[in-house]
This record gives structure tokens, C-alpha cells and sequence, in this order.
């Protein structure tokens, strides 16, 4: 009975140093989750401003890009009005002449 009481011993001793240990474990693994997730929070971070300055980058080259667009848009729209006003004012100073030409006739040869 001793022998057993002393095995049951052994074995108690043996599992609380398992559980000590066990116990152990746990914490370095709460404190390698923990630093795991700090790192992983800064990587983050710095992956958000890369991000920020990158878009805002881009934000500011597509504005300019907008403008230069738009102000050829606004010379070659103002190239074809002054082209077409400039053949229309012909054709309507033409007509204005022929008109006149035309009435003076009428009138001449009444």
C-alpha cells in the first residue's frame, strides 16, 4: 500500500509540474499572441498611411490631370466656336451683300 501511495505521490508531484509548466506555456503563448498582435497593429498602421499618402497621391496627379483635360477641352472648343463663327460670318456677310445687291436692283430697274 505504501508503494502505492508513494506511485500516487510521484505521479501527483509529476502532474502539478505539468500543470506549472502547462501553466507556463499558456502565458508565453498570451505574451507571444500579444506581441504577435502589436506588431501585426503597427504593421497595419503603417500600411494605412502608405495607403492614405498613395490614394491622396493619386487623388492630386488625376486632379491634374483633370484640369489639363479640361482646359484642351475648353481651347479646342473655343478653336471650333471662332472657326464657325468666323465661316458663318462669312456666309452671312455674303448674304447680307447679295441681299442689298439684289434689293438695289429691284429698285434700280423698277
Amino acid at each position: 500500500m505504501a508503494r502505492v501511495g508513494g506511485a500516487f505521490g510521484q505521479v501527483d508531484k509529476r502532474l502539478s509540474g505539468v500543470e506549472v509548466a502547462l501553466h507556463e506555456l499558456r502565458t508565453e503563448m498570451r505574451a507571444g499572441d500579444e506581441a504577435i498582435r502589436q506588431e501585426l497593429g503597427q504593421q497595419l498602421l503603417a500600411f494605412r498611411g502608405e495607403f492614405k499618402s498613395e490614394m491622396a497621391a493619386l487623388r492630386d496627379e488625376f486632379k491634374s490631370e483633370q484640369a489639363a483635360l479640361r482646359d484642351q477641352l475648353r481651347a479646342a472648343w473655343k478653336s471650333d466656336v471662332h472657326a464657325m463663327l468666323r465661316s458663318d460670318t462669312r456666309w452671312i456677310v455674303t448674304l447680307v451683300i447679295t441681299t442689298w445687291i439684289s434689293l438695289m436692283a429691284a429698285i434700280w430697274l423698277r
